[in-house]
């Protein structure tokens, strides 16, 4: 008999071990989908460090060392890139699919720099999703953007962001970056300061699942690129073909993004600002080439035409 009593109650407190389990479940936030490095984790005055695959409860305040980043997927989808040096507080999340009366989604950068991918919870409660730090709150209107402390720096990828202080408030969409010196300065489109260019670019540079790096990882203004004071491509039109161009790493101009890897101002691939042959130009060697073996092919009837179109193309290509 006594067995079977300690039998029975090792079955109850199993049973409520399981239940307690669960329930510790249901209250986590996120998974840490990648840890490079040494990722910490505080809650409950206790600290300890955390792998890949551990589960994050609402409370808990995330650390990232030296050469180091973190990847955390919440449950709701959004994803949360912690760049190395940085210190992020889950404050308060919840998210359940069939309440959404209930969503809850409070996040604090007290150090560092991190990259957000908006979910289900930012997409259906707006209000309810916002990331503090003590020069702003960053508000979520569906997007990609990254932001640092020192005192505030952000780039939206895409979609919006509003940012509001003791100053007042601003909506920054896709490609525009801010500055936000202190709470009481009015957060207005600008420059990043090179420290938090170089953070952003290698948030940039940590691959997500399910959503897309940016063009460029030099980020600025945006995600694409275009703060690049100089850049450079490279090209060339050969006889009878026109070789792809490929633009290094940060070209840009003006500002915008080079999303194809040409520079601003120029018009297609093989095209270089100022000095090589236009795409056309290249079109037209390429024709002409054709058109000579065509020549050939026929008993030479277009050589004349063919020896016309390749002197204007060379005079052409000479003055560009």
């Amino acid at each position: 008999m006594m067995l079977i009593r300690h039998s029975k109650l090792s079955k109850g407190a199993f049973a409520m071990a399981l239940i307690f389990g669960f329930s510790q479940l249901a209250w986590a936030a996120a998974l840490v989908e990648q840890a490079v490095g040494e990722l910490r984790v505080a809650k409950d005055g206790t600290e300890s460090r955390v792998a890949q695959g551990a589960r994050i409860d609402s409370g808990a305040t995330l650390t990232t060392l030296s050469n180091s980043h973190a990847i955390l997927r919440f449950d709701d989808g959004q994803v949360i890139v912690l760049n190395a040096d940085t210190v992020f507080k889950v404050v308060d999340y919840r998210y359940d699919q069939t309440k959404p009366a209930e969503d809850r989604s409070i996040l604090d950068l007290a150090k560092g720099a991190f990259r957000y991918v908006s979910g289900a919870l930012a997409q259906r409660s707006r209000e309810a999703t916002e990331i503090r730090s003590s020069t702003a709150t960053i508000g979520i209107r569906g997007t990609d953007f990254m932001a640092a402390s020192g005192s505030l720096g952000i780039s939206v990828g895409s979609g919006q962001v509003a940012v509001s202080n003791t100053a007042g408030s601003a909506v920054f969409g896709a490609g525009q970056t801010s500055y936000i010196a202190a709470a009481n300065v009015l957060p207005v489109a600008g420059p990043l300061p090179g420290a938090i260019v170089t953070s952003f670019s290698q948030l940039a540079q940590i691959p997500v699942v399910g959503a897309p790096l940016p063009a460029n990882p030099n980020p600025g203004p945006g995600y694409g690129g275009g703060n690049a004071a100089t850049g450079t491509t490279t090209g060339s039109a050969t006889t009878g073909s026109a070789t792809t161009s490929t633009a290094a790493t940060g070209t840009a101009s003006t500002g915008t993004a080079a999303a194809t890897g040409t520079a601003a101002g120029a018009s297609a691939s093989g095209v270089a600002v100022g000095t090589m042959a236009t795409a056309a130009t290249a079109a037209g060697v390429a024709a002409a080439a054709a058109a000579a073996l065509a020549a050939a092919a026929s008993g030479g009837e277009s050589q004349n035409s063919v020896a016309t179109t390749s002197t204007s193309t060379s005079t052409a290509t000479s003055t560009q």
